[in-house]
């Protein structure tokens, strides 16, 4: 049996009432008051689970169906696309594009009554009659719910729901109620800190530079325009990728960055000390980019430096253990374009290193080319980057069909759905720069989840806390640490050998914060 699910918190005189409205499909709306019980069903429905999660007793086989999430893998766009925020897999203007007619309404009194029914759920109050506002709304739901399931059996995102979104979702609920622990004296400490620093490259950008804020894009244009492409819009995720490529070339590149990276991580570290609680419970958006990536919400861990990650604790008698690969897009990307030197530089020597010695270590050092790397193979340049990727023909051969596939689908997926679809008023291929990415990010991505599905299953008993780029962090046992840390290796190389056959994955346990 399935059954959709919202919560309606009430506040009156200074009391707090949950009110939680299931509808069966195909039956009529139930409500139940302060305790839910959904222990009947075999899968619940719902387009706001951080909402009911706390409420929810989590049940072994439990398909938990994100009306948002599934609608967002089958739309298959970025949010760039979409102006204003107006993401169309979002809750409310997925229903406006509901068949009313199967309503039996008109279109007008149809609007009308979603109005009501959201206004209803945010709790604004308005002149409506709720249960008949309730009955319309849950039952836009079941339509929009039918709607889901039918396109995504006939789409080639079904297997991957299934094999992958569909089971990663308990473990992810899983991980929200049990929380991540955090020392609250060193978050702030560590705010205190920034602000110094903050306040000595906000200086420097003043006094040095004219510029007085942030959005001072007068001044920050007169003195950058001369040093950066013509293309370049200010402050793009494009533009602050160039500046990380070229940071040493320009000072005033190396004091952008830095004042930018102060301030997201004091934003995030402030929210923390704000919570003034010793544990938190992130919400994980298993579908969190249009890659496919797990991203982390409320607070956005994954975006903290490592300077700063010590604010992370383990529970009493466990350890933290971080697992990361090393070149792991490298070699997704070596592996995809079937290209036997880089195959052999990923397995012998080390791709970033090779590009240092081919620049010059006088020049550039790792970081920066791995930067070099990532622009070039996702649509960015750098001026003595094509000696070193010349030696690859079967790189740029890969490219090239990767194209050609694009030009005669309308669009990219990986091994395993995950279809992006040509840009929104864009008929040039050579300006969709993401073809690339959307191919390796998508499946490292499939990588990844597919290395936390197996880890839970062998070892229930391991917390799973949070995915990285290209890894995950995990508490374990004390007593346990060596041999999970043993086994745990095994299965991240196990995994990514079985995508990329030719490669001998390298996995290191790392400390998950440094120094500096």
């Amino acid at each position: 049996m399935e059954a959709i699910v919202i919560k309606i918190v009430n506040y009156n005189k200074g009391n707090i009432q949950n009110i939680y409205h299931i509808k069966e499909i195909g039956k009529s709306v139930k409500t139940q008051k302060d305790q839910l019980n959904l222990k009947k069903y075999k899968a619940i429905i719902s387009f706001d689970f951080p909402n009911i999660l706390e409420d929810l007793t989590l049940i072994d086989d439990m398909h938990y169906f994100d009306l948002e999430k599934v609608n967002r893998q089958l739309i298959g766009r970025s949010k760039k696309e979409f102006l204003g925020k107006e993401y169309p897999w979002n809750i409310w203007n997925a229903l406006k594009k509901l068949d009313f007619s199967q309503l039996d309404i008109l279109e007008n009194d149809f609007l009308l009554k979603l109005k009501d029914s959201r206004n209803y759920y945010l709790g604004i109050k308005s002149d409506f009659d709720i249960g008949k506002t309730v009955d319309f709304f849950m039952q836009c739901l079941e339509i929009l719910y039918k709607t889901l399931v039918h396109s995504l059996e006939s789409s080639l995102e079904n297997d991957r729901y299934f094999s992958i979104e569909k089971k990663l979702s308990p473990i992810l609920f899983k991980a929200t109620k049990k929380g991540i622990h955090l020392d609250i004296t060193k978050v702030r400490e560590h705010i205190k800190n920034i602000d110094k620093d903050l306040y000595n490259q906000r200086n420097i950008l003043q006094l040095k530079y004219g510029i007085f804020s942030k959005n001072d894009y007068k001044n920050l244009k007169l003195n950058i325009e001369s040093k950066i492409p013509s293309n370049l819009k200010l402050k793009s995720k494009e533009f602050w990728s160039y500046l990380k490529t070229n940071r040493y070339q320009h000072s005033i590149f190396n004091t952008l960055l830095l004042e930018r990276n102060l301030s997201k991580n004091k934003t995030i570290l402030t929210r923390l000390g704000n919570l003034e609680s010793e544990i938190i419970y992130p919400n994980y958006d298993y579908f969190g980019t249009i890659t496919g990536r797990i991203i982390v919400q409320n607070p956005a861990l994954q975006q903290l430096s490592s300077k700063y990650r010590n604010i992370i604790l383990p529970e009493k008698g466990k350890k933290l253990l971080y697992l990361d690969f090393c070149q792991f897009e490298a070699g997704i990307l070596a592996s995809e374009a079937d290209d036997d030197l880089l195959i052999k530089m990923y397995n012998e020597v080390d791709i970033y290193d090779a590009i240092v010695k081919n620049i010059g270590e006088n020049k550039i050092n790792r970081e920066q080319a791995k930067e070099i790397f990532y622009s070039f193979c996702y649509g960015m340049k750098y001026q003595n980057e094509n000696d070193f990727f010349k030696q690859f023909p079967s790189l740029i051969n890969y490219f090239d069909s990767v194209k050609s596939e694009f030009s005669e689908k309308g669009h990219i997926s990986t091994i395993n759905g995950n279809l992006r679809f040509q840009t929104i008023n864009i008929e040039d291929i050579e300006s969709e720069n993401w073809l690339i990415s959307q191919k390796i990010q998508g499946l490292s991505s499939i990588i990844l989840k597919e290395i936390i599905l197996r880890v839970d299953k062998r070892y229930p008993e391991i917390d799973f806390l949070l995915p990285m780029h290209d890894a995950v962090l995990y508490q374990v046992s004390e007593e346990k640490f060596d041999l999970y840390s043993n086994t745990l290796k095994e299965i991240f190389e196990s995994v990514l050998k079985n995508y990329c056959p030719k490669l001998n994955p390298k996995v290191i346990e790392k400390m998950f914060h440094s120094d500096s």
